[in-house]
């Protein structure tokens, strides 16, 4: 298999696809690099056969990945390494999980792997790949089963939830605008996004819209590019700095990069 293989599915059930976007599995057989693009995600993996490296800025190396684990949303890119092969269920959360108590704590800007969430998804009952992946497709029922106990007696801030609604399904563009959507005043939204993102309003807006004009444009994008306009840039050298800003990339490199179906991943090395 010359390139990485992904398989993805939505999440279906009514209490999980609150927090869960998406189910996404790896099947990798030969060493390469992914490079995450920045969009507000937390994630959570289990690892079936093989791993991956983690690059860590402040060790300045790559550090082995836990066979269960997660990692939080974060404003810069992250950097994997596959040294063999990989297969991994990749669990995409949104950012509503953020108003759980598992996951309370799980947006800083930095990567930590947190063992007392690893711990909670080991603890749910174990499962199989044959158990939730046949035929490439995902069986999310079964994944939605897996996944549920993690969610089913959590209590919701619904401040948070509120906010993280209107920022990631409405086409929101100044903090004036989300200020009278929620009826708060722009004072209290920028005190409590600092508190539970670490980000002002503004670039918790910014990230949100770059990560929506991304994910539409990237099937047709040499056709499509003037479309940026319509999630709020001002012109095309408006969303091309801001690209540049969120990724380093310019958008034509970026997306002539994102060689999976994903929006937020960069195949950008494979090794012979």
């Amino acid at each position: 298999m010359d390139t990485p293989l992904l398989y993805e599915k939505d999440a279906k059930d009514t209490l999980v696809k609150m927090y869960v976007e998406k189910y996404q599995f790896y099947r990798i057989d030969r060493p390469c690099f992914l490079k995450t693009i920045p969009n507000g995600r937390m994630e959570c993996w289990k690892i079936f056969e093989g791993g991956f490296d983690i690059w860590n800025d402040q060790t300045n190396r790559f550090e082995e990945s836990t066979s269960i684990g997660a990692y939080p949303a974060t404003t810069n890119s992250l950097l994997f390494r596959i040294k063999e092969k990989l297969f991994c269920i990749n669990v995409k959360l949104r950012l509503t999980a953020i108003s759980t108590k598992t996951f309370k704590n799980f947006y800083p800007a930095t990567v930590q792997i947190d063992d007392r969430i690893a711990n909670k998804i080991n603890a749910l009952e174990n499962i199989a790949i044959e158990s939730f992946f046949f035929e490439n497709e995902l069986n999310t029922s079964v994944l939605d089963s897996w996944l549920r106990p993690l969610f089913e007696k959590e209590e919701i801030n619904s401040f948070i939830y509120k906010l993280i609604q209107i920022i990631t399904t409405e086409n929101i563009q100044t903090v004036s605008e989300l200020s009278q959507k929620i009826g708060v005043n722009s004072k209290t939204i920028h005190r409590r996004t600092k508190m539970h993102f670490n980000l002002s309003p503004k670039e918790l807006l910014s990230l949100f819209r770059f990560e929506r004009t991304s994910a539409f444009l990237k099937s047709s994008f040499a056709n499509q590019l003037t479309d940026a306009l319509n999630f709020g840039y001002h012109d095309q050298p408006h969303f091309a700095h801001e690209a540049k800003r969120i990724t380093g990339y310019s958008p034509r490199t970026l997306f002539n990069q994102m060689k999976l179906s994903t929006h937020d991943l960069i195949l950008f090395e494979i090794n012979g």
